[in-house]
């Protein structure tokens, strides 16, 4: 019976998980598109001044763990390396946010983070999901 919850709720979380990661990493602020002061050169789609670095950058690697790494994990091609780049990542994540906070731009801090937790939550349900992490019996 519990083999059968568990099953269960696996299915539900995994259906959970798909349906949140159709949406992909998107632009947190609600920006007029600022044609005059972007960069053409900058790969992402979303309309920060040149000069906003940090949140490119916040961007950037949003898409690249929505695209790449959760992808790998769909696709069973994640690996030992691919999960070093991406705690590499997450610590870069954090050191982002912590700059925005430090420069007292609250509203764009409180966005992101909550963008970047839910992106590595589903990152670690997905993992657990397909078996890359050790599952706790508390769990």
């Amino acid at each position: 019976m519990f083999h059968f919850n568990n099953t269960v709720i696996q299915l539900f979380a995994f259906m959970l998980l798909l349906s949140l990661q159709s949406t992909t990493a998107r632009s947190l602020l609600d920006h007029e598109a600022l044609s005059s002061t972007r960069d053409p050169s900058i790969v992402t789609e979303f309309p920060h001044a040149v000069n906003e670095l940090i949140l490119h950058e916040l961007d950037e690697s949003l898409l690249k763990l929505s695209n790449v790494y959760m992808q790998a994990l769909f696709s069973g091609t994640h690996t030992a390396e691919l999960a070093a780049q991406l705690d590499a990542m997450e610590l870069r994540f954090y050191d982002l946010l912590d700059t925005l906070y430090r420069e007292h731009r609250m509203s764009e801090y409180i966005n992101y983070k909550d963008e970047v937790k839910r992106q590595m939550i589903v990152y670690t349900l997905l993992k657990k999901l397909f078996g890359y992490a050790n599952v706790d019996e508390s769990t």
